[in-house]
């Protein structure tokens, strides 16, 4: 029992960070990419605004080799899944927020607001890490309110590709597979941090991420 859990405890720390990474780096190198509305952004980076990109769990594969900077932050779960997502993310060059939905949520949410305010962008699933699926949870909002940043929903979609039966649906794109991704327009929420207009402001994000996942899928022909 112990070798089995040794060997295991080898596997994920040692053997599947840099395995999985070659295979991410191998996909993204065939794909062909489409991206519709990326130019939204490029106006907040020349101005030099903090970005929060709000993604689905399952459709954020485009955005590891895509996104990839030092200057961009990532919260992953505590779990053993969520630690191999932390190892293969800093192969790709991000910085880490480890953080509990359970443990440490808020210690999480204040680390992303401290990060942002020292001049970091962060990536955000939003309805992770264990769902319900496509559902907006508001730490990103609230994230976005206290560091005065714009939230920029994206959403990925490919064909080929392989759609696991996990919780969060997530979807892999084979090699050569064509790759679509989908910007909205950028939005700075209000400080307001009343219940009402959170929700409100949740259910607009849950609804245009939603519009530009279908968008997405219909670009690529999924």
């Amino acid at each position: 029992m112990k070798t089995s859990k040794k060997l295991k405890n080898w596997l994920y720390s040692r053997i599947y960070p840099r395995l999985l990474t070659g295979i991410i780096k191998m996909i993204f190198a065939t794909l062909r990419i489409e991206a519709v509305g990326e130019d939204r952004i490029l106006d907040l980076r020349a101005q030099n605004h903090r970005i929060v990109y709000t993604v689905w769990h399952g459709r954020h594969f485009l955005v590891i080799p895509r996104f990839s900077s030092p200057r961009v932050c990532v919260l992953t779960s505590t779990s053993r899944d969520g630690t191999l997502l932390a190892d293969i993310l800093k192969r790709f060059g991000y910085a880490i927020i480890p953080g509990s939905s359970h443990k440490s949520p808020v210690r999480a949410l204040l680390t992303s607001i401290q990060r942002m305010k020292e001049g970091m962008d962060l990536i955000f699933a939003v309805d992770g890490p264990t769902g319900p699926i496509y559902e907006v949870k508001p730490g990103a909002l609230f994230v976005a309110k206290k560091a005065d940043a714009f939230i920029v929903p994206v959403s990925f979609s490919y064909k080929p590709a392989i759609v696991f039966k996990s919780w969060d649906r997530y979807m892999l794109p084979l090699p050569f597979a064509k790759a679509t991704m989908v910007f909205a327009e950028p939005f700075r929420p209000s400080r307001d941090l009343s219940d009402d207009i959170v929700e409100s402001e949740r259910l607009r994000l849950q609804e245009t991420i939603n519009r530009l996942t279908s968008e997405a899928d219909r670009l690529a022909g999924y």
